[in-house]
């Protein structure tokens, strides 16, 4: 029993290892990475090629901790990802701007459609009021051919 407790803590031990902490960066570096990405290109930057930068920008040492390749690497793909989610919303607004200015146009065709449907009701019932007024007039001419006045 003794010899599975030494077993598990050395797996304890070697996990704890191979976990690193997690890293959080610090507002101006992270800042200085954005700078340092933008400078290099976002496709072209790499993780030896942006701590190079940064550490040239910001006069550190090869052994500064916080300039490991694969947290770099971590911020170099998020940055990335960021910016493919931000170009697909953009796509999606625009997408959503076009058809509303579609359903606009829709909206005015229907509504110039409706009002031409509106004058030419009002045109009919004009023709139609002054078809009545004319066969009343010529009643009232036949009526009045037909009296004879003596």
């Amino acid at each position: 029993m003794s010899s599975n407790r030494k077993r598990k803590d050395q797996k304890d031990s070697s996990n704890q290892e191979k976990h690193k902490k997690r890293f959080v960066w610090p507002e101006r570096l992270h800042q200085d990475f954005i700078s340092s990405v933008f400078d290099l290109g976002l496709r072209s930057a790499t993780s030896s090629s942006v701590i190079d930068l940064l550490r040239s920008k910001l006069a550190l040492d090869d052994g500064d901790e916080a300039l490991d390749p694969e947290q770099v690497d971590g911020q170099i793909h998020k940055l990335t990802l960021h910016r493919q989610r931000v170009r697909e919303l953009r796509a999606t607004a625009d997408e959503m701007d076009e058809a509303n200015g579609e359903r606009d146009k829709k909206s005015e065709l229907d509504n110039l459609l409706k009002v031409q449907s509106d004058r030419r009701l009002k045109i009919l019932m004009t023709q139609a009021a002054i078809r009545h007024q004319s066969e009343l007039l010529e009643r009232s001419i036949q009526v009045l051919g037909s009296l004879q006045v003596p």
